[in-house]
């Protein structure tokens, strides 16, 4: 169908034909839907697992699940992703607005500096972390840690 017989059927309400090759414009290659299920499938088999693991012990299952011993580190981690979702959103609308609804100098490189942490894996941070602060790292190197009154150990560790 040409540009024209296109615009038509977009201005009658009508999907446009499919291209050449494909049954409907709305459906995906049968491969990658075969690919997507298989990847799905493989994501899903953990929790199959223990679902059929577990079907059987229904009342020792409800019994694990709902002690203290498994609701304790829910809790821990529930209030931990809170107060992170809540500390982020605070941190980041006040810095985007800094940044660009005020003079602030270098604003350029503030922009680019806000949005690093998006980019830097989470493991790359912890590295530059450790390897700041640990004992033996960048920052006990400068201004000798090991030595500080008060310290367990001097040195790095062996």
């Amino acid at each position: 169908m040409t540009a024209t017989g296109t615009a038509e059927a977009a201005r009658r309400g009508t999907p446009a034909p499919a291209p050449p090759g494909r049954s409907s414009p709305h459906r995906a290659p049968a491969g990658l839907v075969a690919v997507g299920g298989l990847v799905a499938l493989l994501f899903a088999s953990p929790l199959a697992y223990l679902a059929v693991r577990n079907a059987g012990h229904a009342g020792d299952f409800l019994d694990v699940v709902t002690s203290d011993r498994a609701l304790d580190p829910l809790r821990t981690t529930l209030l931990l992703a809170g107060s992170v979702a809540g500390a982020c959103a605070v941190l980041g609308t006040a810095l985007a607005w800094i940044t660009t609804r005020t003079d602030l100098p270098l604003r350029r490189l503030w922009r680019v500096l806000v949005a690093l942490p998006l980019v830097v894996p989470s493991f790359v941070g912890a590295l530059a972390l450790v390897g700041a602060f640990a004992r033996g790292g960048l920052l006990d190197e400068l201004i000798g840690f090991g030595t500080l009154p008060g310290s367990r150990a001097s040195g790095p560790p062996s």
